[in-house]
């Protein structure tokens, strides 16, 4: 059950992040733990919240954790970017690598979706099945000559979701490899 849901039946943020502290779960922690700093933020405590960021960042590094911090939207943006500017002016006591940190900002470079919506679709005469606004991005980065790897890195998706959506895109341009779909892609003026 997600962090949200225990909140939403009474249960203490508090509590819930010592018992996920306490029972060595890192998932739970790191999710409850984003949501404390959020709360830490938005009580006042700046201090608080953002050394509260930087140990849950340091722990979630490792992991490849980011999507929990992605999505809660412009108020956790908020609080990385004065994370970072924090850093950059030696005002925490922890260091998160900045190689993270330019992940993570990756993450939140596009808007924020909002729920129940579906992503864009780009409507080209010629194509039955348009292409989404994702499949788009990923577009845009094969004809760049990108690999699948710099793709996900990129837009911080796993390789497997990159795979599916080139899969995608060659079976909507009718390509046979990503020459080919870059091709017709160029040819229905979907990239330049």
């Amino acid at each position: 059950m997600k962090i949200r849901q225990h909140l939403s039946h009474g249960d203490s943020l508090d509590r819930l992040y010592a018992s996920a502290v306490a029972q060595d779960r890192t998932g739970s922690v790191i999710e409850a733990g984003a949501l404390r700093a959020l709360v830490l933020a938005a009580s006042g405590r700046e201090a608080d919240a953002l050394t509260a960021l930087a140990g849950l960042l340091t722990l979630a590094d490792p992991r490849g954790y980011v999507r929990v911090f992605a999505d809660e939207g412009p108020p956790m943006a908020a609080l990385l970017g004065r994370l970072i500017a924090a850093q950059r002016a030696d005002q925490t006591a922890t260091r998160v690598p900045l190689a993270f940190l330019a992940r993570l900002q990756r993450a939140f470079g596009s808007a924020c979706p909002v729920p129940g919506t579906r992503p864009a679709r780009a409507a080209v005469p010629g194509l039955i099945d348009p292409l989404t606004g994702r499949e788009l991005e990923v577009l845009r980065l094969v004809a760049a000559g990108r690999s699948n790897q710099d793709i996900a890195q990129e837009l911080v998706v796993t390789l497997d979701t990159v795979k599916k959506h080139v899969s995608h895109i060659l079976s909507k341009l009718g390509g046979s490899n990503r020459t080919e779909a870059v091709t017709r892609a160029r040819q229905l003026d979907l990239i330049s």
